[in-house]
Formats: C-alpha cells, sequence, structure tokens
C-alpha cells in the first residue's frame, strides 16, 4: 500500500518519562529520566537509556511514589547541570511519546528557560490522550481509566514495575506500539499527518484544561 510523505518512522519517536520531586516545575526538580526509541520493527531496549540526579533537597514524601531516597540520588546520582543541558539538545532531534507527560513537559520546558532563556515545547504524542479519544463521549475520563495501568490492561499487556522512569517509558513504547495497531490495523507505517491527529491532545488546543 503506497503512502504519501511524510510517514511516522521518517521521525525519530522516542518514549520517555520523568520522576519529579513534586509537581511543580518552577521549584520542584527532575530526579530521573527515562527513555527508549520507537522503530518501524520494534523497540530496541539495547538503546534504552536511565539517568539519576542527584537533588541538593530531601525528597522528603515524594519518595513514596518514586521510591527513589536521598542516599540513591546523593551517591549514584549524576549532576543535573553537566547532564540535562546535553540531554535536551538531545531531546530536541526526537518527536517525544509519553503517557499523561503535559507535567513532564512542563518541567522539560522549565529546564530549557533556565539553561537557554527560551521556552520549549516540545513535539509530542500521548497516549493517554489517545485513550480519552478512544473513550469518546459516552464516558467520562477519570484518573483511573486514563492510568497507564488501565490502558495497558485494555490492550492485555503484562504487568510492570510502576513509577520507575525507565520500566515506564518502556511501558508506554508498547502501549504507544498497540494503540497504533489499533488506530492504523492495515498500516505498517502509517502517515504522520494522521497519527499525529490521532494522538493529539484535543483538549489542550481547545484551551481546556
Amino acid at each position: 500500500m503506497s503512502h504519501s510523505r511524510p510517514l511516522l518512522y521518517d521521525r525519530a519517536l522516542l518514549a520517555i518519562d520523568l520522576e519529579m520531586s513534586g509537581l511543580n516545575p518552577k521549584t520542584d526538580r527532575i530526579l530521573s529520566l527515562g527513555c527508549v526509541p520507537i522503530t518501524q520493527d520494534g523497540i530496541p531496549l539495547g538503546q534504552a537509556q536511565h539517568w539519576l540526579f542527584r537533588c541538593p533537597e530531601s525528597v522528603a514524601q515524594s519518595a513514596t511514589i518514586h521510591h527513589l531516597r536521598d542516599c540513591d540520588l546523593h551517591n549514584g546520582g549524576a549532576d543535573p547541570e553537566q547532564v540535562l543541558p546535553e540531554l535536551l539538545q538531545r531531546l530536541k532531534g526526537h518527536v517525544l511519546v509519553t503517557h499523561g507527560g503535559d507535567i513532564d513537559a512542563d518541567f522539560l520546558n522549565q529546564a530549557h528557560l533556565r539553561y537557554w532563556g527560551q521556552r520549549w515545547r516540545p513535539t509530542r504524542m500521548d497516549t493517554q490522550d489517545f485513550a480519552r479519544r478512544r473513550l469518546g463521549s459516552e464516558h467520562l475520563p477519570t484518573a483511573n481509566n486514563l492510568s497507564l495501568r488501565h490502558c495497558r490492561q485494555h490492550y492485555h499487556l503484562p504487568a510492570w514495575r510502576a513509577h520507575h522512569a525507565l520500566s515506564d517509558a518502556i511501558a508506554t513504547a508498547e502501549l504507544f506500539q498497540a494503540q497504533l495497531q489499533d488506530a492504523f490495523p492495515e498500516q505498517d507505517n502509517p502517515q504522520w499527518r494522521s497519527v499525529h491527529k490521532s494522538f493529539s491532545n484535543l483538549w489542550m488546543r481547545l484551551g481546556i484544561r
């Protein structure tokens, strides 16, 4: 089947997840970042990457969610001032695939603003947005039926270690592939425009938060 270009896999797709010390990108910090490419041939786990970042303050109660302890970040974490600027430049060459990634994008934007004085809204497709569109107007989206775990269960994907940046990135990549097959069952490499429209956050475009 012939397609007019551009096609989805002409882009460099990267599933990504962040764990943070809180929800405010102006006052809280990125603690870890995991990412894995998504290609037409699958998810190359050998190219997956994971970073921990040192944090000058205690992560306090946020550790109950991401399970990162102060000693883990102090002993095994990289200096964010040395790693994050280069990492942001690398991410800018990719289309990011996230699940409920608005907050992740806000933190990346805040870091970009800090280092270069300019805002950055990455080109992004969000698997949670696709799940919301799939539910349609007949079902009220909730935190439960839009969660990564629930969305994966819909496609009979196995359980995984949640709230770990790398495992969540891989889980998101797997969900993205399942949703892509759901939306474009006859196409191994669908058109970029159609895929981006299917995964785009319509609520954000209308100014609904």
